[in-house]
């Protein structure tokens, strides 16, 4: 391998490392709770979160103190409105 080689190597290797620490290293948790769980229509976004692990927990805390029975949520990482400004508008994560 000769020295280029091994440079060109090793600068893919750190840009790659770049960016992979920087799109993960700022994920948000967007959570919504859906009070009657079949019907999906009917919803509320509970905030943005900075760990899944606390998107959770607020949902089933939120769901437990409403009382809601057949309540159900969802936490999704990286979330961004289809039509920003929009309240009705649906959002597009990334898992």
């Amino acid at each position: 391998m000769t020295k280029n080689t091994t440079i060109a190597i090793l600068v893919v290797a750190i840009v790659a490392a770049v960016v992979y620490f920087r799109s993960h290293s700022h994920d948000t948790w967007l959570g919504h709770l859906y009070p009657d769980g079949g019907n999906l229509l009917v919803h509320q976004t509970i905030g943005e979160f900075s760990s899944e692990e606390t998107c959770i927990v607020v949902a089933l805390q939120t769901i437990q103190a409403a009382g809601w029975i057949s309540a159900d949520y969802e936490c999704n990482r990286n979330c961004r409105p289809l039509v920003p400004g929009n309240p009705d508008t649906i959002f597009l994560c990334d898992d």
